[in-house]
């Protein structure tokens, strides 16, 4: 009987040390595959993040050529500008000229005709 009692000793010690090192093993591949899981899904976020910095990048780089677009118009607009002022001013000087022409006509109590229009000022604008 202890030859028996110990026979079974023996394979019951067995079982339970292949099922400890089975449970360990369970246990080792579960925890194996989470953490594959977890890397993946790391590794997933980081993809999307790339993918979204990339998309950001592209639309910074859409907005930077509007931008320049705009500011090249707008330094378009100023240069006209100016020289539409620069036509306006020698125009106004003309016309203040021709005011002082009259005036002085005027002073000298010369009568008709006046002094004959400036030609600059029925000229167009540039």
């Amino acid at each position: 009987m202890t030859g028996t009692l110990l026979g079974t000793i023996g394979v019951l010690g067995a079982a339970l040390i292949t099922a400890v090192f089975t449970y360990l093993g369970v246990r080792r591949s579960a925890r194996a595959q989470a953490s594959q899981a977890a890397t993946e899904r790391e590794l997933g976020l980081i993809d999307r993040w790339k993918t979204f910095a990339d998309e950001a990048e592209e639309r910074a780089d859409r907005i930077e050529q509007k931008v320049n677009q705009k500011i090249a118009a707008q330094d378009e607009a100023i240069a006209d500008l100016r020289r539409r002022l620069s036509c306006l001013e020698a125009r106004e000087k003309v016309l203040r000229d021709y005011a002082h022409q009259l005036r002085m006509h005027i002073e000298r109590e010369l009568g008709p005709p006046a002094p004959p229009w400036p030609d600059d000022v029925n000229k167009p604008p540039h």
